[in-house]
């Protein structure tokens, strides 16, 4: 058995290299060819830090650093042109605004001359990477080992993603005809077969989700397998590399006690640092975005008259109650029949209220809400009591999202569209829990800079 892997965390991390590293090359080369001598970057190194954080951050927001999507083409290449643009003019503004280096490192025509040798690069090196990734991807090819409990789950989560890469499956003896035959060719064998299938396959990896009972007749094979450097995954870790989520259908009862993860529960240097930056970023986002609250309040107002803020309990950290704030998006009166969830195309939302809903503007009053410590810049988002007491029953593992602070934005918002129903709280749930489980600042950054991403193009349609 042979085992391939690509690393999308590795690319990313190389292309942010490159970028850095061409960028600072190009704007090199460009002042030689212009002035005629090699610069240095040491007297000038806060320009060119600011230059090289701008560039990465709109890339990032463009979804330039994103691989696991379809082949590179000419939308992405007008993306990338756009950041290049927008740095630039910015560029361009300070310098002549502060009169630095009008005839430096940053003069016009180095600028100009860097930044378009830097677009043709970065373009090309992009088209590159991505031919790799596809064909190798491509042929990747995984085993996939479930029993009969795990594998209708399993199917349908893998047919949302329409993966590049192929998986076949074992199934136990006395799996379902139906399912088995809606596999096809995709299903090779049994469980009495995983030794033969390794051993003479080219695979990538093994999949495995299987009860106890069914544990027992492979597990020498799984031992063997791994012991000969392949890799084997269970269905928890294949979801948390693969989806960043947790299947809330898999999980034991002991899962919870023996995981990694979950520090931050109760990590009181991390929740001390997530508080600072709670702070820094709420009061970041409340003074960055008075002139639209004002304008919202304004239209709030003519539209029909009624209150500008929306006051409603939700449930905190521990279960505990309080009351959030919003831009109120709905009709004075929507709640006359008792707590709804609001539905797609919803006739209680104002006009006014689809725009904000839309880009977002709604929420930001709750930075009043992570002034006063009862919610984080980040987190899973606050239901509603009545929400709440329902879904506990009918959901396994509701309740864990309670053991943080609930956010203005979190990973179910950025990973998953708004949802109206108790699957797609499931669904979200299963991403809550990965954060709660792997928690991390760079997580909160990476989740902050998809929530501008997803407000851009939200405006964007």
């Amino acid at each position: 058995m042979t085992y391939q892997k690509v690393s999308f965390h590795f690319i990313k991390r190389f292309l942010l290299f490159l970028d850095l590293l061409f960028l600072f090359v190009c704007i090199k080369f460009a002042y030689w060819y212009r002035i005629g001598e090699h610069p240095s970057l040491i007297e000038e190194y806060g320009l060119f830090a600011m230059l090289g954080f701008s560039l990465v951050s709109l890339y990032y927001l463009f979804g330039s650093y994103n691989y696991n999507v379809s082949k590179y083409n000419l939308r992405d290449m007008l993306k990338q042109l756009l950041a290049v643009i927008i740095v630039l003019v910015i560029m361009v503004f300070y310098v002549y605004m502060t009169r630095a280096s009008i005839e430096g490192m940053f003069g016009r025509g180095v600028l100009l001359g860097g930044f378009s040798l830097f677009y043709l690069s970065s373009s090309f090196y992009r088209w590159l990477i991505h031919l790799w990734v596809d064909e190798t991807v491509s042929k990747q090819r995984w085993l996939v080992v479930l029993s009969n409990e795990y594998l209708p789950a399993f199917l349908e989560e893998l047919a949302n993603y329409k993966p590049k890469e192929s998986y076949f499956y074992l199934t136990s003896e006395d799996c379902d005809f139906e399912v088995v035959k809606s596999l096809g060719k995709r299903h090779i064998g049994s469980f009495s077969e995983l030794g033969s299938v390794t051993e003479n396959g080219n695979w990538s990896g093994v999949l495995v989700g299987v009860t106890d009972k069914d544990l027992g007749a492979i597990n020498q094979n799984l031992m063997r397998i791994r012991f000969e450097g392949g890799q084997v995954l269970s269905l928890t870790d294949f979801y948390e590399l693969k989806w960043k989520k947790i299947p809330v259908y898999f999980l034991s009862k002991t899962w919870f006690v023996f995981s990694s993860g979950f520090t931050l529960v109760n990590d009181p240097i991390g929740l001390r640092l997530k508080r600072f930056c709670d702070i820094i970023g709420a009061s970041l986002l409340g003074v960055c975005s008075l002139p639209l609250l004002l304008v919202s309040a304004l239209a709030i107002k003519i539209e029909d008259g009624g209150p500008i803020f929306y006051k409603q309990v939700r449930v905190g950290r521990n279960s505990k109650p309080f009351s959030i704030y919003k831009l109120r998006s709905m009709r004075v009166d929507a709640e006359k029949n008792g707590a709804q969830w609001a539905e797609q195309n919803d006739s209680r939302i104002t006009f006014v209220g689809k725009i904000l809903r839309l880009t977002r503007i709604d929420e930001i009053p709750q930075v009043i809400n992570v002034f006063l410590g009862d919610m984080s810049f980040v987190g899973p988002r606050p239901e509603r009591p009545e929400f709440v007491e329902m879904l506990e029953k009918e959901i396994d593992h509701y309740s864990l999202r309670s053991l943080i602070k609930p956010g203005i934005t979190g990973l179910a918002q950025v990973e998953y569209r708004y949802g109206a129903s108790t699957n797609d709280t499931k669904e979200k749930l299963q991403y809550d829990l990965y954060y709660v489980k792997n928690h991390s600042m760079l997580l909160d950054m990476r989740i902050v800079f998809r929530t501008f991403k997803t407000v851009l193009k939200a405006m964007g349609r």
